[in-house]
C-alpha cells in the first residue's frame, strides 16, 4: 500500500531505517511513493560506483530499467548529470529530449516519455546518485514538486548511508556518550560570552544570576518573552525537595563543560 501524503511516506522510511530494513528496499519503497506523489509513471535510481561508473539500484518498471541501464552505458542523460553536477536537471518536451540527449532522449520518446526530471542524491560533500523520474504528458513542475523529489533523493540517501545498527547494549552506550559529548560541547560554547545561540535558544529558562554547585535550574513559562536573560540556579532545601538523578553519561557531560564542577 502506498502512501497518500509525503509525511505518511517519510514516516514509514524512518521507521523502516528504525527496524533495520536493508537501504535497498527502503529506497525502492521512496522511489515509489515519489512516482505516486508527483504523478510520475516509472522512475529510478542510479547510484555511482567509483569515480566514473554508476550502477542502477532501483526501477519501477522494465521500463524504467531499460532506459536507466541504457543511460549508465551511455553515460550521458539526466540522471548522469544530476550526479555529475549535483544539481537537479529537468527537460519537457519530445524534441526537448532529443535535442539535449540525442541517442537517450529519443529511446525515451520511442518509450512513450515528454518529460523527465533528475534530482541528485547528495552526502556531505559528495553525489552519491540520481533519482530519475519519467512522465508521459509534458508539464512544468511547481517549485514545491522539485522541492519534494529533492526530499524523496534526500531520504533514500539517508537510507543508503545509514549503517547498521548495533546489537549489543555496549555498542548503544558508546554511540550514545558520543551524541552526549557533541551535545556537551554544543551547550559550553553557546553559555560562553559572544557565542552564536540558535533561534529562540534557552527560551523558557528562568534568567537571573550565576548558576551555583548543588543548584537545581527553574524553568519560567514566561522566559520565551526574555530569550536574552540567564538561567538562574536555585539551591534545593528542604527534606521534601526533588532529587535529580545523575547517570555517569551527565556527570561526565557537566565535568567537562568549563567552569562547571561534577558532584563530590
Amino acid at each position: 500500500m502506498r502512501a497518500t501524503s509525503s509525511g505518511a511516506a517519510f514516516a514509514a522510511a524512518s521507521a523502516a531505517m528504525i527496524r533495520g530494513v536493508d537501504g535497498a528496499s527502503t529506497v525502492y519503497a521512496l522511489l515509489a511513493d515519489c512516482l505516486g506523489l508527483l504523478g510520475a509513471d516509472p522512475g529510478g535510481v542510479l547510484v555511482r560506483v567509483g569515480e566514473q561508473q554508476v550502477d542502477l539500484l532501483a526501477a519501477a518498471s522494465h521500463k524504467a530499467e531499460e532506459l536507466e541501464l541504457y543511460q549508465s552505458r551511455l553515460h550521458a542523460g539526466p540522471c548522469i548529470e544530476a550526479i555529475e553536477t549535483g544539481q537537479r536537471v529537468g527537460v519537457a518536451g519530445a524534441a526537448e529530449l532529443v535535442d539535449r540527449w540525442p541517442e537517450l532522449g529519443g529511446a525515451m520518446v520511442q518509450a512513450g516519455f515528454s518529460m523527465v526530471h533528475a534530482a541528485p542524491m547528495r552526502w556531505h560533500d559528495r553525489v552519491l546518485g540520481g533519482l530519475n523520474l519519467f512522465w508521459r504528458t509534458s508539464r512544468t513542475l511547481r517549485p514545491e514538486e522539485l522541492e519534494l523529489a529533492q526530499a524523496f533523493a534526500d531520504l533514500a540517501t539517508v537510507a543508503l548511508m545509514q549503517p547498521p545498527g548495533p546489537d549489543d547494549q555496549t555498542a548503544v552506550d558508546r554511540k550514545l556518550r558520543i551524541a552526549l559529548r557533541g551535545a556537551c560541547g554544543d551547550r559550553a560554547r553557546q553559555g560562553r560570552p559572544g557565542a552564536d545561540r540558535p533561534a529562540g535558544h534557552g527560551r523558557g529558562l528562568r534568567p537571573t544570576g550565576p548558576a551555583r554547585r548543588g543548584g537545581r535550574a527553574t524553568v519560567d513559562p514566561g522566559g520565551a518573552h526574555h530569550p536574552q536573560r540567564r538561567c538562574r540556579a536555585t539551591p534545593v532545601r528542604g527534606r521534601g525537595a526533588a532529587r535529580v538523578p545523575r547517570s555517569p553519561m551527565a556527570v561526565g557531560c557537566l565535568e567537562s563543560a568549563p567552569g562547571v564542577r561534577g558532584p563530590t
